[in-house]
């Protein structure tokens, strides 16, 4: 009977382990095929000095976002178009979204830029995996990314009160706000 019981042990064992490795084999299959985006979103551009300057956009990205198991970064190869924006329907350099917990609440950050302005931002873009509660800081006139004074482009926002509530997502404005006065 305990002969029994033991190989019945590693006859379970043996299984789990093919099991496991399947897993195991088809996560790392999963994280390497690319999701494709297809969509046009309504955004809202808002200024944070400027409580007037509310604009509403429409920002259509396509293309494949790669998830990556072994490092901090995702992948976006596509484009990124904002239809008022026309230096926005060039070629996009692929971006590597970047996360760093400590600062942006686990968002994803890195910079917009396009083939033809290679050599100049556009914008920083702020988002969850797959484009979730996005923001984009826009360069402002001087070429300098800031919050304070850039436009920033939310995405799904209609008004600047959820505008603002999906920024708080990201970086707490009203703090910010109140520790640059």
């Amino acid at each position: 009977m305990i002969k029994s019981f033991l190989n019945c042990v590693r006859l379970n064992q043996s299984k789990i382990k093919i099991v496991l490795f399947t897993i195991l084999i088809l996560l790392i299959f999963l994280f390497n095929i690319p999701i494709p985006i297809n969509r046009t979103i309504n955004a809202l551009e808002i200024s944070l000095i400027d409580e007037t300057h509310v604009k509403d956009r429409v920002v259509t990205i396509q293309g494949h976002y790669h998830f990556n198991l072994f490092v901090r970064h995702h992948r976006f190869t596509g484009s990124i178009k904002i239809e008022e924006y026309p230096e926005t329907h060039y070629e996009m350099i692929p971006l590597y979204l970047t996360q760093n917990r400590d600062i942006f609440n686990g968002f994803r950050w890195d910079t917009l830029t396009y083939h033809c302005y290679a050599s100049r931002i556009f914008a920083m873009i702020y988002t969850r995996p797959l484009f979730v509660n996005t923001v984009i800081v826009l360069n402002n006139d001087h070429m300098i990314m800031d919050l304070m004074t850039s436009p920033l482009i939310i995405l799904n926002a209609n008004t600047r009160e959820k505008a603002l509530q999906y920024l708080n997502e990201i970086i707490n404005v009203n703090t910010f706000n109140n520790g640059s006065s």
